[in-house]
This record gives C-alpha cells, sequence and structure tokens, in this order.
C-alpha cells in the first residue's frame, strides 16, 4: 500500500542517516582501535613522533605540541602510567575543536559510534618535550616518551617516542653595502644542535651575480671533535666582488643550512594534531636567513702622510727600484709658509685611498675649484707631480716602520716647483684631484 511505502522509505532513509555518521572501526589484540577511514588511529608501539624545536641558551628548548588520539571501546578505560621529559605541568596548544591551550597531558575524550551501534572512546592527549632537555640529549628520542595502556583487562603497554628537532639557523647580519673595488667576504654561521655529518649552507633564493662560495661550510665545534653532539657551529663564507655596471643595485637573497642526517620519524596517525592544525608537525631543513647587500662607489679619501719617509712601493709588496722614499709632511693647514725663488722647494707630498682596494690611483694637476676664484690665486707654471707610487700603512716598531707587516696602501705623489724670480711676494694654490678607474674623484 502507499502507507507501507512510505515506512519502508523512512526506515531507508533513518539507516542511510545512521551509516554516514557511523565509523567502520577495527581493533587489535590490545584493545587499541583505529578508524578504518584513518580519520583516527591510536599510535603504533614504539611510534616516532618528531617535534619542531628551538633552543635558546638562556631559556632553554621550546617545542611544538603533539597531540594524539588513543580510541578503544566504551567499556575499557585509558591511563598513561609512564612519561619521561615531557612537559605535565605546562600549557599545550590543541586544535580550536578542543578549545584554548590547554593543560599538558589528557585533553579530553570523545564518544563514537560505529556502524554496528557499538560505542567507543578517544582519549585525546597533548605533551611536548621538556626545555630543560640539554642540547646533548635531543639527538636522541629514547629518553623522551609517553606510554599509555587500556583495562579492564589490562593491555600491553604502548610507548610514544619524541623525536626532537632543531633545525639548524643560518645567521649573517641583515644588512650589507659593498663598493665597487671591493671584496665582501661574508662568513654564514650555523648552530646545529644535533650531531651530523655534513651540514651545507646555500641559497634558498636566486643568487647574487658573480658571487662564490669559498668551499664547503666547516665546523667549529664546542666539543672535542667534530661533528660533536653538543652544539657545533658550521661557517661558509661567501665572496662577492661588484662591477661598475652594478652601482646602486641591491641585492635580497635568501641562505639557510641543510644538515644531512636529522633524527626525524616522519609518522603520522588520524587525529594526530602539531599544535593547533591536525597532522604530522612540519620540519624545515632550517630557518632561512635573508640578506641584502648594496653596490655602492667609494669615492678616494684624502689621508695625511707622516714626517717620517718611508720607502715607497711600486705595486703591493714590490719596493720601488731604484728605492725612493716619501717626502716627509711639511704642511700645516695645508699651507707652505714660503718658498725661496730659484731654488726648489721640498717636495710636498699628496696621498689619497680608496676603500678595500690596492689600485694605483690616477693623480694629476687641475685648476683651482670654483670656491678659490674670489681670492685670485691661481697655479704656478713649471710645477710638476712624480710619477705615482704606493705609499704602506705598516706597523710602527722601535725601529720605525715595519714594512713587511704592510696592511694597505695609499696612492702617493710629491709635487716639486722652483720659484721663478717674477713670482716673488706672490701667494699660489696647488690642486691635486685622485681618480679611480671608475671615474670617482677626490680633491686636495
Amino acid at each position: 500500500t502507499v502507507e507501507m511505502k512510505h515506512i519502508m522509505l523512512m526506515i531507508m532513509l533513518a539507516a542511510q542517516v545512521k551509516s554516514s555518521f557511523g565509523q567502520k572501526v577495527q581493533c587489535d589484540a590490545d584493545g587499541f582501535c583505529s578508524f578504518l577511514d584513518g580519520s583516527i588511529q591510536t599510535p603504533t608501539q614504539n611510534a616516532g613522533i618528531r617535534t619542531l624545536c628551538t633552543y635558546v641558551v638562556s631559556t632553554g628548548l621550546s617545542c611544538s605540541t603533539v597531540s594524539f588520539q588513543v580510541l578503544t571501546r566504551n567499556d575499557r578505560t585509558v591511563s598513561f602510567p609512564a612519561v619521561f621529559n615531557v612537559e605535565q605541568s605546562d600549557s599545550c596548544d590543541v586544535p580550536s575543536e578542543f578549545g584554548p591551550s590547554r593543560h599538558c597531558g589528557i585533553v579530553t575524550t570523545k564518544q563514537y559510534t560505529d556502524t554496528d551501534g557499538k560505542v567507543y572512546i578517544s582519549t585525546v592527549y597533548a605533551t611536548k618535550p621538556l626545555s630543560t632537555i640539554l642540547p646533548s640529549s635531543i639527538g636522541s628520542s629514547s629518553n623522551i616518551y609517553v606510554c599509555f595502556q587500556s583495562s579492564l583487562p589490562a593491555s600491553t603497554q604502548r610507548c610514544v617516542f619524541l623525536y626532537v628537532n632543531v633545525p639548524p639557523t643560518a645567521t649573517a647580519g641583515s644588512q650589507f653595502s659593498v663598493a665597487v673595488g671591493q671584496s665582501l667576504n661574508l662568513p654564514i654561521s650555523s648552530k646545529l644542535l644535533v650531531q651530523v655529518d655534513t651540514l651545507n649552507i646555500k641559497f634558498t633564493s636566486p643568487e647574487i651575480p658573480g658571487s662564490k662560495w669559498n668551499g664547503p661550510a666547516t665546523c667549529i665545534t664546542s666539543g672535542s671533535t667534530c661533528p660533536y653532539n653538543g652544539v657545533d657551529n658550521w661557517v661558509r663564507t661567501l665572496t662577492y666582488t661588484p662591477r661598475s655596471s652594478e652601482i646602486g643595485n641591491t641585492y635580497s637573497v635568501s641562505v639557510q643550512s641543510v644538515a644531512r642526517g636529522l633524527p626525524i620519524a616522519p609518522q603520522a596517525f588520524g587525529g594526530m594534531a602539531c599544535d593547533r592544525s591536525y597532522g604530522l608537525c612540519s620540519v624545515p631543513s632550517s630557518f632561512p636567513v635573508t640578506i641584502t647587500v648594496t653596490v655602492s662607489q667609494s669615492l678616494p679619501v684624502v689621508q695625511q702622510v707622516g714626517s717620517t719617509p718611508i720607502l715607497l712601493f711600486s705595486q703591493p709588496g714590490v719596493l720601488l727600484d731604484p728605492p725612493q722614499y716619501s717626502a716627509p709632511n711639511l704642511l700645516q693647514n695645508s699651507t707652505l709658509y714660503q718658498a725661496y725663488v730659484n731654488c726648489p722647494i721640498n717636495p710636498i707630498p699628496f696621498a689619497f685611498s680608496t676603500s678595500g682596494s690596492f689600485d694605483l690611483l690616477s693623480m694629476s694637476l687641475i685648476d683651482p675649484p670654483s670656491n678659490f676664484a674670489s681670492t685670485g690665486l691661481s697655479t704656478p707654471a713649471g710645477v710638476k707631480l712624480s710619477t705615482p707610487a704606493l705609499y704602506p700603512k705598516a706597523a710602527i716598531t722601535d725601529n720605525g716602520f715595519d714594512i713587511s707587516n704592510v696592511q694597505s696602501y695609499w696612492s702617493y705623489t710629491a709635487l716639486s716647483w722652483t720659484p721663478p724670480m717674477d713670482v716673488a711676494g706672490r701667494r699660489f694654490v696647488v690642486c691635486v684631484q685622485a681618480t679611480d678607474r671608475l671615474g670617482a674623484s677626490a680633491v686636495r
């Protein structure tokens, strides 16, 4: 009849609704269960779960919260008889459905019904490694664990181990400026808290044009050997020498360090969460660092030559042949008190430097700048400059200048002049300009 059809239809619809909300469940011999669709799974024996951590000496270890679920039949209860090196008094972040941060340990229990109408209980447990764990213990998971078991009847105890992952952190500063003609040697270091055989420091973005690594990363250990199961510092140096066409360019690049053999256990179970997000903690190879390098043009800088004559160089490390000494500085406020007609003046030294470069600058006489126009001063005829040379900046010892320990050089020239009779009583100005190979200059 029509009425019977309606009753059958209602029964069929009710059964379909029940099936859509129910779950198919499978339990093992210990009474621990999992949904067959994988949405909730009890961790297996000796499961390894990874956490993401940072380590600061002053505050210790700081790790993400790991939460997992233990599913049992309704006639059993779950206990956690053994926990070691995990937080039990601190708060733990859990998915939003469980509320805000909760006390570490058993967060809550939830009830589920399977397709056959049987009731199951899910016990949600949240934990994270203790902040007081030392770096020497981080590489091992055997001493950080949570064990659970079910009762009525008692089951075999099952343990979950936490793997602590502290990715290496590259450090190199952030803002750098380098002038054309200079070489930027940038050491990038990476601290690592677990023992590995190799660590690679590399770009994770397009690299700076023309830059290069000075070999692989090397390990500087805090222990007796390297690598050391403690705090290792790996260093790799980036070298970059900009070209003149790059003046004004700014490069922003990312660098990260990647360790080989980090103790990770990529095991995930349904219902597991990392802090507030379901799933396994995502552990990056490292925390990247961003470096910004700006290319500038460095002007030559006027330098003051000392009063003690010292040997001059034709190029770095090579003395002039025959030997030649610098002229002593006899100027006061850049003014020569007096000169005598038909008598050569004492040579007047001029020196200029450029940042990070030993290049010999081009030095020449130029007309006085416009600010001298009102004085009526001009450059006298017959003034000459000596052949450019390199003036060494050397350490001062009891015996004078130690030219064997030259750290840098200035470009040097000396002015000579013999005043003729017809200039007696007059004043003159002489200006010397130093220009580098890019056209940047300084005047004295």
